[in-house]
């Protein structure tokens, strides 16, 4: 069994009040990630810390006044714009602020036929390594009308991924939109985020020990790297073996997969690639 002091650092009261029957008190507890992680390892228990690459949220509205994706107060829109400050998950999403110049290069209705060059245009104004273009239209040619909504994610390239979610419902005169749309946008954030956390599970049977060659220019460039590397969460511990003027080697010690490994270097920049027995650091060309 897992005890207080295993994994908890510190714990401070940040304020308190203490009334006759009760007492409040808002209280922080400070994890301890080292310690953390090496009881879920005695444990055997798998879990996921990796942060997602930057995703483009692009949220699309349609309607018979047309295609809108930069206009204001449409409540589809204004769904997405502030979801990153309500959804605390692993993921990492980012949408694009109106800007009348971003506007004209990124129309809106070839953000809706998702094309291609719009899409990577989208992700490189917004830094982003993929792009979710999420659609909600009313549909008036079908008996009875309907409500669609819809969201697909795709790479930096524009290149279609995957489907995240899709549905369909009757314009009744009883259908909630805003609240269709929070149940959509709910489900989206959860589906997307169950997919990252699966995929980037850190498991103690996957753990490995690896070498990494980093170039060496010079000293600075050496600790650099090497701090680099030391931070990412899922590397437990590094030893030197060997440097020269030119390269370095190091022995890593992880605590999940290479392949989860090669996903924290590829947020820092750099690409982790196989080269006989040692894996060699290297800048991401995209």
């Amino acid at each position: 069994d897992l005890a207080f002091e295993d994994f908890i650092d510190f714990v401070h009261i940040s304020s308190e009040t203490a009334l006759a029957q009760r007492y409040i008190a808002d209280i922080d507890i400070c994890f301890d990630p080292v310690r953390m992680r090496d009881q879920f390892i005695k444990q055997g228990l798998s879990w996921s810390e990796l942060f997602s690459s930057p995703i483009l949220l692009l949220p699309v509205w349609e309607d018979p006044s047309g295609t809108r994706v930069w206009a204001r107060n449409v409540t589809w829109l204004d769904v997405w714009r502030d979801i990153d400050a309500r959804d605390d998950q692993l993921l990492r999403l980012k949408t694009l602020s109106p800007d009348l110049a971003l506007e004209r290069r990124l129309p809106p209705g070839q953000i809706k036929s998702q094309q291609p060059d719009i899409l990577a245009l989208s992700a490189e104004a917004a830094g982003a390594q993929q792009v979710a273009v999420i659609y909600a239209g009313l549909d008036y040619t079908r008996s009875p009308p309907m409500l669609v909504m819809k969201a697909d994610l795709f790479d930096a390239d524009g290149a279609f991924l995957s489907e995240i979610n899709a549905v369909e419902m009757e314009l009744n005169g009883r259908t909630n939109l805003p609240e269709a749309f929070d149940v959509f946008r709910q489900t989206f954030i959860t589906t997307l985020s169950d997919t990252w956390q699966r995929e980037n599970l850190y498991k103690v049977e996957d753990r490995a020990d690896i070498h990494v060659e980093l170039p060496v220019n010079n000293l600075e460039i050496w600790y650099r790297l090497r701090t680099l590397l030391a931070e990412l969460p899922i590397v437990q511990s590094i030893t030197v073996l060997r440097l020269t003027s030119t390269s370095g080697v190091l022995k890593l010690k992880l605590s999940g997969s290479v392949e989860a490994l090669q996903m924290a270097v590829r947020s820092t920049g750099y690409r982790l690639e196989a080269s006989g027995d040692v894996y060699r650091l290297n800048v991401n060309p995209g």
